[in-house]
């Protein structure tokens, strides 16, 4: 067998380790910012519990729903039926406190106005707080529009006599001789309810059979969505209403929001604070009642920059800052950067030419 023969050189050639390759890393750009991260749930804004006000003097059951959770009730929306009578929602402030008729006046009366026009109703503004003709027009349409009879009551009306036309007999000035009755329009109280704001968003009805009581009531919130997120109260002191930060869902879709409020934990019990985050055109409406990733930045050191590990800037001998970019032919060159601070190993920097360090090239970092 033939033999092989190496000399030293060859033998400490082959012993020698091959030259270090430089470690690079991905120019990036994005944020640098302390940040902290919670679970927040999506929702609607200023939730309500609107009392459904049971019938006087007879037992009051809830007959139907007229509408469903996650629905938009706009102003004369019916919402439930209480002993098969519509409840309608009407904007408002203060709740009906009694029955309303025509010829009745005051601000209860100018609420059903308004109420009635929000809903595309006319009412002419000679009626502003008296229940009118036009009024009552008004609330026989609204009725009608929705498949309801307006509701009237029962009313005595005194008829007097005219004599006996066949004996010629006179009768008695002012003397009565019979009783009538007339159907006269009436608004109970029961059929309606006023929220401070439509539309708005139906979250909870009573269950059909319910029986009304002074517990019994609709939930109602804006239309708004928000995000609600728990945080320890040691951190809350470090977020204000000009926080800001990013929502992300499981599939990755991000949203700008910020801090609208605030609220303090309880210090004695131990529970978090929390914080109610909104963004400037919305959250998904595919995000209600999910929870998602919050992302608030406690300190902002640059926004929108090219960011790079902190051991790939490097500083000559005037102190100017450079990082050594790989070019494609694998090689590398200094390139003058400002560094605008630092964070966890993070740099962020920027260079006077955009086309001389972009997202993805490679820098120098050992």
């Amino acid at each position: 067998a033939a033999l092989r023969f190496e000399s030293p050189a060859q033998r400490a050639a082959a012993a020698t380790a091959p030259a270090a390759l430089p470690v690079t890393a991905a120019v990036t750009r994005g944020i640098l910012a302390e940040q902290i991260t919670a679970t927040a749930a999506i929702g609607y804004a200023n939730s309500t519990a609107v009392t459904v006000l049971p019938a006087s003097g007879s037992t009051s059951v809830v007959t139907a729903q007229l509408t469903s959770p996650g629905a938009t009730l706009e102003a004369g929306s019916p919402v439930v039926e209480v002993n098969g009578r519509p409840v309608f929602v009407l904007p408002g402030q203060f709740r009906a406190y009694h029955d309303l008729r025509p010829g009745d006046t005051g601000a209860d009366v100018s609420q059903l106005q308004e109420g009635l026009r929000a809903a595309g109703l006319a009412v002419p503004k000679r009626e502003d707080g008296t229940f009118g003709t036009a009024t009552a027009a008004a609330v026989r349409t609204l009725y009608r529009d929705h498949g309801f009879s307006a509701p009237t009551e029962t009313t005595p009306s005194a008829t007097s006599t005219t004599g006996d036309s066949s004996s010629g007999t006179p009768a008695d000035a002012g003397a009565v001789s019979a009783t009538a009755t007339a159907a006269t329009l009436v608004v109970p109280a029961t059929e309606l309810m006023f929220v401070a704001q439509l539309p708005a968003i139906v979250v909870g009805l009573p269950a059909v059979g319910t029986l009304v009581d002074a517990d019994t009531t609709v939930t109602v919130a804006s239309t708004t969505l928000v995000a609600h997120a728990d945080v320890a109260t040691s951190l809350l002191t470090s977020l204000s209403t000009d926080t800001r930060g990013t929502l992300t869902d499981a599939a990755g879709t991000s949203v700008d929001v910020q801090v609208a409020a605030l609220t303090p934990g309880d210090s004695t019990t131990g529970a978090p604070g929390s914080v109610e985050l909104t963004a400037s055109d919305g959250l998904p409406q595919a995000w209600v009642g999910l929870a998602v990733l919050a992302t608030l930045n406690l300190t902002v050191v640059a926004d929108d920059a090219l960011l790079v590990p902190s051991r790939a800037v490097g500083f000559d001998g005037a102190g100017q800052a450079q990082v050594t970019v790989e070019q494609s032919d694998g090689s590398f060159r200094l390139l003058p950067v400002t560094e605008l601070g630092t964070l966890a190993g993070q740099s962020a920097i920027a260079v006077d030419d955009p086309d001389a360090l972009q997202v993805g090239d490679q820098v120098q970092v050992g």
